[in-house]
């Protein structure tokens, strides 16, 4: 499951109504949704990021500090990936050729790759 930019956008919407910030809804749910492909931890926890960590910085910068956060901080999410791919040689290797390589690898659901997921 994920959350579409207009999706985004909805939520971005409730929450203007209820704080008055003034953000573009528009540019914010399209540069959430670049950095998270609308994964929902992701978006929810950006949008709290902003919220509670960055005074309601609703703008473009305000994004890429809340990246900032989530990429340094510890959480579930990424705990579980890397223990995936520490755990699991044919994914680390599929990565390790998709990522650094730069091998075309093709998408099947049934794959290694499943398991990061």
């Amino acid at each position: 499951m994920s959350f579409s930019p207009a999706e985004i956008a909805t939520m971005l919407t409730e929450y203007e109504a209820d704080h008055k910030t003034g953000m573009d809804i528009a540019a914010m749910s399209e540069e959430i949704y670049d950095y998270t492909s609308g994964y929902p931890f992701l978006v929810s926890r950006m949008c709290q990021c902003i919220d509670e960590e960055l005074d309601n910085a609703w703008t473009i910068g305000g994004i890429g500090e809340a990246v900032k956060i989530l990429l340094e901080e510890a959480n579930t999410l990424f705990d579980d990936m890397f223990k995936n791919i520490r755990n699991n040689r044919d994914l680390r290797e599929f990565l390790y050729d998709l990522l650094f390589i730069g091998k075309e690898k093709s998408f099947n659901i049934d794959s290694v790759i499943s398991i990061a997921f």
